[in-house]
């Protein structure tokens, strides 16, 4: 299997390094900070993107967002990916590499695949990991689920927990508002 390597502050060059040494014509990011995230989630997104036929540069199910927050994937096409690398000159862009597409819907074409149910989960969830309260919220899950679904569960395990235990919410509760900023691109210090 190859790996390749790029510099910390600029994984839109590694993305798209990536691309090229895999001969890839689309690249999906699933982030690293998020621990929890589904598989099926993964796969409904990469089923829509696969199903499309070329009809998007880019998709994910972000823009809008209604997922539980940690469960972040975007795929994003090689040209809209080479024209990122080549003319995105802010750090953020750089760093979170798709800032660049997403942010310019009348360029690059765009789609999204939206939570199933009615309910919008991306304002009251965060199973990602940026705080330490993140962290011991990911690990209150963790410990409590795995017991039951072993080290691998989707969604709607999660969702049950806390529905049961909804003081779980309140581990990591006050970094909600600065997900939804980061979702629309905005800087913001703790």
């Amino acid at each position: 299997m190859a790996f390749v390597r790029a510099e910390p502050d600029d994984p839109l060059s590694a993305h798209l390094l990536a691309a090229a040494v895999s001969d890839a014509d689309a690249v999906a990011k699933i982030p690293a900070d998020c621990p929890l995230i589904d598989p099926q989630v993964i796969d409904c997104v990469l089923n829509a993107w696969h199903t499309s036929e070329g009809r998007y540069d880019y998709l994910s199910n972000l823009h809008p967002a209604s997922w539980p927050s940690g469960n972040d994937v975007e795929v994003v096409c090689l040209g809209a990916l080479r024209a990122a690398s080549r003319e995105a000159t802010l750090p953020f862009d750089r760093e979170q590499t798709t800032p660049f597409v997403w942010s310019q819907p009348d360029r690059f074409r765009q789609g999204n695949v939206t939570w199933p149910a009615s309910l919008d989960y991306s304002r009251t969830r965060r199973w990602l990991v940026e705080w330490p309260e993140d962290y011991a919220f990911v690990c209150a899950v963790f410990d409590r689920l795995a017991k039951t679904h072993g080290p691998s569960f989707g969604v709607q395990p999660i969702l049950r927990l806390l529905e049961r235990e909804p003081e779980l919410l309140a581990i990591n509760a006050r970094h909600l508002s600065q997900a939804r900023a980061m979702l629309r691109g905005l800087r913001i210090t703790a």
